[in-house]
């Protein structure tokens, strides 16, 4: 038994550095973490009733992003509308974003981001609203 345990403190300080060197390799999250295109899907509801839309963000990495959707709210459905952005990201990886566009009012988000950054998981944070979003990287490794 006695000469395992320096087997076993060895195997502990491997482990510890390690894990600390990876830690260290992870990208911190900010703004800078968001960066490009994300598809994205979505349902909800609002005042108007079931809400459910598809489409692309881009996100510019310093707080700004644009998008395009096609939104079928209550039935009604809308194509291809466009909409700007802002958005903040915190170091815990939480953060917003704010959507305005011609057809709706402005509509609020919080979100947290997963992966590196790769998936974003939004929710409504309007009033009278609920609804969630999932946003994944469009071609990972492949430019924006």
């Amino acid at each position: 038994f006695a000469m395992n345990v320096p087997r076993i403190k060895l195997a502990i300080a491997l482990a510890s550095v390690c894990l600390s060197g990876t830690a260290a390799a992870n990208p911190a999250c900010s703004n800078a973490i968001l960066s490009g295109g994300y598809g994205f899907t979505g349902t909800g509801i609002n005042v108007a009733g079931p809400v459910a839309l598809v489409g692309r963000i881009v996100f510019d990495g310093n707080g700004g992003s644009t998008v395009v959707r096609t939104v079928s709210s209550n039935g009604t459905i809308a194509q291809n509308v466009p909409g700007s952005g802002v958005y903040t990201v915190s170091a815990n990886c939480r953060g917003t974003l704010m959507v305005t566009s011609g057809v709706t009012a402005a509509q609020s988000y919080d979100m947290v981001l997963d992966t590196f950054g790769t998936q974003v998981r939004l929710i409504a944070s309007d009033p009278g609203t609920m609804g969630t979003i999932d946003l994944d990287k469009q071609f990972v490794g492949a430019g924006p």
